[in-house]
């Protein structure tokens, strides 16, 4: 995000999970995953909370435009952040991720972008949400990841559209949500990376980054 944040002026930070002991980068407490920090009850929702403060302590921030993204376990924190701190949050971004928080009631409508691929196997794209949406789901929005079913229904979204944005690349929007946009990109194929034109097809079909950037902007 560093170019993205300095072409557009807003503040970006990376905060650094457990240690993944050589299997990931890092693990994140996102509920019932992942790895060391689910095993040890590791607060990773007070770790944001204080990355979120220091931040404004140290430099100009608007506070109602605060946004999370993640990929893969640090995707599934983003999940649980926006259950956990919706107060404090405006929307997330998930890539390659899933709900895997058994209680999530966000606290207000929380946006949300996900980018996800058909043909994941570390987290597939119809992984259960271990909270059921609050409300039934319908018609286009029913074939959605059921994570993002969640979130449709806590959002309140009316109104879906698919349009193909390219090959492989499929947007599922909302006409109407309760005060916070979803949105769904649903890559064909895709696997367990995050998508750049520097991956291969059909990941490189979609940057991911200016996409999330793009969604955030318009919050």
């Amino acid at each position: 995000m560093d170019s993205l944040s300095d072409a557009n002026g807003f503040i970006v930070a990376y905060p650094q999970g457990t240690d993944g002991s050589g299997l990931f980068p890092s693990d994140w407490n996102g509920g019932a995953c992942c790895g060391e920090a689910a095993r040890e009850h590791v607060d990773d929702v007070g770790f944001i909370a204080a990355v979120v403060a220091e931040i404004s302590h140290n430099l100009p921030m608007d506070s109602s435009r605060v946004f999370v993204a993640g990929f893969s376990s640090g995707a599934i924190m983003a999940y649980h952040t926006a259950c956990k701190l919706a107060p404090m949050i405006n929307a997330i971004a998930v890539v390659s991720g899933s709900l895997q928080d058994a209680s999530c009631v966000p606290g207000k409508a929380v946006g949300l972008i996900a980018v996800h691929g058909t043909s994941d196997s570390e987290v597939p794209y119809y992984d259960a949400s271990l909270t059921a949406p609050p409300a039934p789901v319908t018609g286009i929005a029913s074939e959605l990841p059921p994570s993002v079913q969640f979130w449709v229904a806590t959002d309140g979204c009316a109104g879906a559209t698919a349009n193909q944005q390219s090959p492989n690349v499929v947007r599922t929007s909302f006409s109407s949500c309760s005060g916070a946009n979803v949105m769904l990109y649903t890559i064909q194929g895709g696997w367990h990376e995050w998508p750049s034109a520097s991956s291969d097809a059909p990941l490189s079909e979609l940057d991911a980054s200016r996409t999330i950037v793009q969604y955030f902007q318009s919050r």
